[in-house]
């Protein structure tokens, strides 16, 4: 049977007759009846004891899920585990996440509560699944949806509206998330549980995932090498694929959106079925964009840009053995603007009246091959968790000829994770793992200059991980071992090969307490990163960039210690959350800009100061007022302060800012229908604490609205359009980095999103 959780109240309740009548048609009707291997039960409204038509059920373990009826009742077949992480949600209901008992005969009940604000989620990042205000981190999960009720242009811009989190762009086809002023290596991305690497260390490459086929996105903030290893120095962005289809049913979809301001498309069509222990998501997209236009009317040369995407998973489950096999490719060809050869550089170089899609150089062909082969055993008292992952990401840059690139380079990655999580008396549970990376870097013959040599990167850690609950407080701590071997095979740059190794111990500790109103948490972290080659060993030209970099073998590991605070009230119709932190990074490796040139190019070294603080924090709330109910007021203050030991600020810190969100929804059963509006509010703040040589940033505003609709004819559609940067504001992101150019980031953007739906339920009917 279910257990309580947290304020949620489940099972063991008085019914109601009407309830009596509901349990009464689930065992009588042949269509209801629970067989072996099966889960069902009811979903009831905890204050009218009426039942909830329609709410959906779903299985994280499984990612798969089902519906409830007209009369709350549900079932679902198949060889299931015995205990599974249950979500049951409903329009105008507060989430439920519990755990399922699936033994034969059980029947689970679940009450709902009516609220207005829906606060809980299930993480999936902590190994496992928890509820989001249990997470002693912080840790933010976002349905992927909510982040598109304005199209946004890329997958980075989507999650840069996450309260601390920015993107570092290159145009609009190259995007980097920021997470309290860290980025490129010191961020690590995952999907699904497979670490993403794809030369992340380059400000021109992008974060190599595509929105395609993704649910949600979780931001971990802050030092989280204790589960993800070294480099999660500044924090995890976590993707997670859309679930599979509800069981015996089958869904397509497809997508077309169009961007006025590159005159852009991005097709996409997916597949999902599932059957009784099988299910398969299937994905297909093509993108194609020209220059994009700023607020002048003119066009930014070759900031054009392409992606072929495809993307396939098959989940498939025993009663103790639940395995997932991901594989996704994805193509882009980039252009990158802000090419010359002139000694004085200006942006009309750089800008055109007409707009162009052709390719040519100098650009970025990137090719990206993802596979995991996921697998979850369940034991008597736990489980124990085993993911094997491969990625290739190949890299060619061209600069002068199209047929012979300026860089060529092929990254491979094998991956490993096996770890197990117990459950324990006293509420007790531990979880403990190794985690490693083979990996190979390679310059291609044909290539005509190499930035960072041929060298293979051997990553090993293990840790330990506990988790006390009793009562409203949880309290967890760990520790974690890595070790990093990075060695090159030939001299590189006049510099003798390499055989390096760093290691580092890092731990966490964090408690939290919920109640019915709030939840606060504080946790103190550390985290480790060890240097890269090109951070070590680079000294030529980086095309992608158009700078000269200079590397340093006498570069130590870094080492930082973060304490984060988080306290959170809620209520039916207002929520408010605050969070602090404060960050120490020991030995901050930093790329900093001479005051030379080389080849015509600005030259950057790396560098390392004996220590940088980062502080600041996020202040938000959202309100949804009682007497308006359609409405919802949402609005998050972000700022970073980072210095060096001498209290210099540090390069390449994002503007603070002021990110407000109205909606308004609407309630009507029209075949048309408008289903909400949206307007968000940006406000820039100015950024005039710059390192040496680099130039500040004026404050802007930007304003954007969406519009969604719905319509309900033969086969579903919605229909999104909107506007972006409405007022055609004039303006540099201090991340932009083609700010140092003087090109401005786009202008005014009309944009479509039309999407057409088709399911059906593949269950035979009985005659």
């Amino acid at each position: 049977m279910l257990q309580k959780q947290n304020k949620h109240i489940y099972l063991q309740h008085d019914c109601t007759m009407k309830r009596y009548i509901v349990i009464f048609c689930l065992i009588f009707f042949p269509g209801l009846l629970f067989s072996q291997g099966m889960g069902g039960g009811t979903v009831i409204d905890l204050e009218t004891n009426l039942p909830i038509p329609y709410a959906t059920i779903y299985y994280l373990d499984i990612g798969s899920g089902t519906l409830a009826d007209s009369i709350g009742a549900f079932s679902y077949f198949g060889e299931l585990p015995k205990e599974l992480t249950i979500k049951v949600s409903a329009i105008g209901y507060a989430n439920l996440i519990a755990v399922g008992n699936t033994n034969t005969g059980a029947l689970d009940t679940f009450f709902l509560e009516p609220s207005h604000l829906q606060l809980e989620e299930i993480i999936v990042s902590s190994l496992g699944g928890k509820i989001q205000n249990q997470t002693i981190s912080n840790i933010e999960s976002r349905q992927v949806y909510e982040l598109n009720l304005i199209q946004p242009n890329t997958l980075g811009e989507a999650i840069s509206n996450i309260p601390g989190v920015y993107q570092s762009t290159t145009g609009i086809g190259i995007s980097k998330p920021v997470i309290r002023g860290l980025s490129g290596s010191r961020i690590v991305t995952y999907l699904n549980g497979l670490r993403i690497e794809n030369q992340q260390w380059g400000g021109d490459h992008g974060m190599g995932v595509d929105e395609i086929g993704i649910g949600s996105v979780e931001i971990i903030k802050g030092p989280a090498s204790l589960l993800f290893g070294a480099d999660a120095l500044g924090g995890v962005v976590y993707f997670v694929d859309e679930p599979y289809a509800n069981q015996n049913s089958f869904g397509s979809k497809l997508s077309s959106k169009f961007n006025s301001v590159t005159m852009g498309f991005d097709n996409t069509l997916s597949l999902r079925t599932a059957k009784k222990n099988i299910r398969v998501n299937a994905y297909l997209n093509y993108a194609n964009h020209a220059d994009y236009q700023i607020p002048n009317s003119l066009y930014v040369k070759n900031s054009r840009f392409k992606k072929t995407n495809a993307k396939v998973s098959i989940g498939f489950n025993r009663k103790k053995w639940v395995s997932n096999i991901r594989y996704n490719y994805l193509y882009n060809r980039i252009g990158l603007p802000g090419h010359t050869h002139e000694e004085q550089v200006h942006s009309y170089l750089f800008l055109s009246t007409e707009q162009n899609r052709k390719a040519v150089i100098p650009a970025q062909s990137i090719t990206n091959h993802y596979l995991l082969f996921n697998n979850k055993f369940y034991l008597a008292n736990g489980e124990v968790v085993a993911n094997i992952g491969y990625t290739s990401n190949q890299l060619s840059e061209f600069d002068e000829k199209v047929s012979v690139p300026g860089i060529n380079m092929t990254l491979s990655n094998g991956l490993y994770n096996l770890y197990y999580k117990g459950d324990f008396s006293n509420g007790l549970k531990l979880t403990g793992g190794i985690q490693g990376m083979y990996q190979n870097n390679s310059n291609h013959d044909n290539a005509s200059e190499m930035l960072v040599p041929d060298a293979v990167t051997v990553d090993n850690g293990a840790y330990l991980l506990a988790n006390f609950a009793i009562l409203n407080w949880v309290a967890e701590g760990g520790v974690r071992l890595d070790s990093r071997v990075i060695t090159t095979t030939a001299v590189f740059n006049g510099n003798d090969p390499i055989n390096n190794t760093y290691s580092g111990v890092n731990y966490s500790f964090g408690v939290s307490r919920d109640t019915k109103k709030s939840t606060i948490r504080g946790n103190i972290s550390s985290g480790y990163r060890a240097p890269q080659s090109i951070e070590l060993l680079s000294n030529g030209v980086h095309h992608g960039t158009l700078t000269y970099d200079i590397g340093d073998q006498g570069l130590k590991s870094e080492k930082a210690i973060q304490a984060d605070i988080s306290y959170e009230y809620h209520s039916e119709h207002f929520e408010f959350v605050l969070n602090p932190f404060y960050n120490r990074i020991k030995d901050y490796i930093y790329r900093s800009p001479q005051d030379s040139t080389i080849d015509d190019l600005p030259v950057f070294q790396y560098k390392q100061a004996n220590y940088a603080v980062l502080t600041g924090g996020s202040l938000g709330f959202h309100y949804h007022p009682h007497f308006i109910d359609n409405l919802h007021l949402e609005s998050s203050y972000s700022i970073v302060y980072a210095t060096d030991e001498s209290a210099n600020p540090l390069p390449r810190i994002p503007h603070s800012r002021i990110n407000t969100f109205f909606k308004y929804d609407f309630n009507n059963s029209a075949k048309i229908k408008l289903k909400n509006v949206v307007i968000q509010h940006q406000h820039f703040f100015q950024q005039n604490r710059i390192a040496q040589f680099e130039s500040m940033s004026a404050a802007y505003n930007l304003v954007n609205i969406g519009i969604n609709l719905e319509a309900d004819f033969r086969l579903p559609l919605e229909l999104g359009i909107g506007v972006k940067n409405v007022f055609n504001e004039q303006y540099f992101d201090h991340l932009s980095r083609l700010k140092m150019l003087g090109l401005n980031n786009p202008g005014r953007n009309f944009y479509v999103n039309l999407i057409i739906k088709f399911s059906k339920s593949t269950k035979k009917q009985k005659s």
